[in-house]
């Protein structure tokens, strides 16, 4: 006969009668798929809580051996009047494992096996902090980690054989990872990792669909609100909600906008008592700071003063980092008001939300969002990383450089082909427009056309055609420019559309790239003649994505689906590629940018202000 081990407690009140029932429901379960005879199955409820909108109590149970988890051994149940109304069981009966578990290796060697995986040096000096509040081992490693490395036993299913494992879970302090990672507790071998920072990759996207006459100028998307009297009391000036971005609509002063329920102590508040204690962009429910030199440490916040006024101006036309205090402003008070607007939906403290101060409603207090605008670890993109409930996550936002759509063409003339290509840009390139003749790149090593070693054939004056390679983007253009090229072609090395090109820094040519298919019309024009191209490009144009709106939210709701989906205990549930969470992304910040006259069947581009697009521009999807 099977039984159902009961061995821990769970976080609420209520737990011993949620045990009770799934203990009954998992019993059912097992008579009617008929597994008496099986081994013991072991589990505890990890997360627990009562949905106090529906009545509805949502539990997730871990499945342990030997009184060690199983990793990403979780299964979710929905319980109402004391009953399983929905069930998804993900429980093995037929594992074998040692009969032991006992490690042969220190959590320190554990450590050194993960860095080395990751081909990292062993930091300078590892110091054990002693137990986290869930009883998992912490070290600091300041040189490696931005925040403490944690270490706990696992078990890790192959082909229903259970290995022995340390999970090490450590947040990269000089890239955006945040990697848990299994290392063999026998041997110190690498097993499997996974990420708590989700990259969104948003830079794979085709400007070429859409029209110059699309755009509007920067002077129309960033002007500042109508001056208004400074109010009593807090005061944000940002984009409101539903206003989506500077592309949608224009900024509002808003008095007092914390929701009392959800954050009833203000946003500046992180001791529950009345009065602020921050004036900066900091509270219980996100800090908010520059992060340019990417050491993902607090860098400046705005300071509103006594009177928490943060009604910064906007000055259009210049560099993002002018509009500095207006736009990390935009970004605490949208963080905030997702959180407000969320946690009336259920995504609350017991729910596993993001607050330093829990205020005594249940949950893992300590995880504040860390949100960190300006961030220099990388550009045409955001992400967000989701440790377990009571760590703080991290909100990583970039600046964008997009190119005008419709700016850059190229047509080409030779005896056999002459026409327009289509191309892709490169927020690298220098903007100008080249006539000249082309001429296939030389540098004699490997591929000999990829230019990834100094070019070796002349030419000064044309038009450089160069193959996608193992290099990147701008080195190709850089060799080129060197060597006297007045112009670049770079050719994809996969069928498809043209590539769009990232990279830093700026070169002194301009730059275009054509398709696979493309690139062989040019190649086999050259070996049949002369072939002479005019070649138009555009240089990008630097955005700020603090000011858009449906990315800071789209990021958000990483975090939301990575706490809900195991559990706020267990943060690594979507690890897949068939898991969906950049479509709920995607979908909640729609949901929260609808606006009066909105239809289902409407098209909606995501991010199209960072993509300098209309509001009606494709965006990145």
């Amino acid at each position: 006969m099977l039984i159902v081990s009961q061995c821990a407690v769970a976080q609420n009140g209520h737990s011993e009668q949620i045990r009770s029932v799934i203990d009954s429901y998992l019993k059912l379960e097992a008579s009617k798929a008929n597994v008496s005879g099986k081994q013991e199955l072991e589990w505890i409820v990890s997360d627990a809580y009562l949905d106090n909108a529906t009545g509805n109590s949502f539990a997730y149970i871990q499945q342990r051996y030997h009184g060690i988890p199983i990793f990403n051994s979780v299964s979710v149940f929905v319980i109402k009047d004391d009953e399983v109304i929905y069930g998804q069981p993900r429980l093995n009966y037929d594992l074998s494992g040692p009969t032991g578990s006992t490690s042969q290796i220190s959590p320190e060697n554990a450590i050194y096996s993960a860095l080395k995986h990751l081909k990292r040096e062993r930091p300078a000096q590892l110091t054990d902090l002693g137990n986290s509040k869930k009883g998992h081992l912490r070290f600091e490693a300041n040189d490696v980690s931005a925040s403490p490395i944690v270490a706990h036993l696992t078990w890790v299913s192959f082909n229903e054989t259970l290995v022995l494992a340390w999970n090490i879970d450590i947040e990269m302090k000089d890239e955006p990872h945040w990697w848990s990672i299994r290392v063999d507790a026998l041997t110190g071998d690498f097993i499997e990792k996974n990420d708590f920072t989700v990259n969104c990759s948003f830079s794979e996207s085709g400007y070429h669909a859409h029209s110059c006459d699309e755009q509007t100028t920067i002077d129309d998307r960033l002007l500042a609100s109508p001056a208004a009297p400074s109010p009593p009391g807090p005061a944000y000036n940002a984009y409101p909600l539903p206003v989506e971005s500077p592309t949608f609509g224009s900024r509002s002063l808003l008095t007092n906008p914390a929701d009392n329920s959800s954050s009833p102590f203000g946003w500046h508040d992180t001791n529950g008592a009345s009065g602020a204690e921050y004036t900066i962009t900091r509270g219980n429910n996100v800090y908010t700071y520059e992060d340019a030199d990417n050491d993902n440490l607090p860098g400046y916040s705005p300071d509103g003063g006594g009177s928490l006024n943060f009604d910064f101006s906007i000055t259009p036309n210049v560099a993002p980092t002018v509009n500095t205090d207006a736009a990390l402003t935009n970004m605490f008070v949208q963080t905030n008001v997702v959180h407000d607007v969320l946690h009336h939906l259920g995504f609350d403290e017991a729910a596993g939300n993001f607050q330093e101060n829990n205020y005594g409603n249940g949950g893992a207090a300590g995880d504040v969002i860390l949100a960190e605008g300006f961030d220099g670890s990388g550009t045409n993109n955001a992400n967000f990383s989701t440790p377990p409930d009571g760590s703080s996550p991290r909100m990583q936002m970039y600046l964008w450089n997009s190119v005008p759509s419709g700016c850059a063409s190229l047509n080409i003339a030779s005896a056999s082909f002459t026409g327009s290509m289509t191309v892709g840009t490169g927020d690298f390139t220098a903007s100008g427009s080249v006539t000249a003749d082309l001429i296939l790149a030389n540098d004699g090593v490997g591929t000999t056309s990829d230019a990834c070693t100094n070019i070796a054939n002349s030419v000064t004056g044309k038009i450089v055609v160069i193959d996608r390679g193992s290099c990147s983007f701008v080195s190709k253009a850089q060799r080129a420019e060197a060597a006297g090229a007045a112009g670049v072609i770079i050719v994809n090395n996969v069928a498809g559309i043209a590539s769009n090109m990232t990279g830093s820094p700026v070169v002194g040519i301009p730059c275009l790239s054509v398709s696979q298919a493309d690139g062989d019309i040019l190649k086999a024009a050259l070996l049949a003649g002369t072939v002479q191209g005019t070649l138009i490009a555009c240089a990008a144009e630097t955005f700020d994505s603090n000011f858009d709106n449906g990315i800071i939210v789209h990021e958000f709701g990483h975090g939301v689906s990575s706490r809900l989906t195991g559990g706020p205990s267990q943060a690594s549930c979507l690890t897949n590629v068939e898991q969906a969470n950049e479509g709920w992304s995607d979908w909640l910040a729609l949901m929260l940018t609808i606006e009066p006259g909105d239809v289902g069947s409407d098209a909606r581009g995501v991010g199209s202000y960072v993509m300098n697009q209309a509001a009606t521009g494709g965006g990145i999807r």
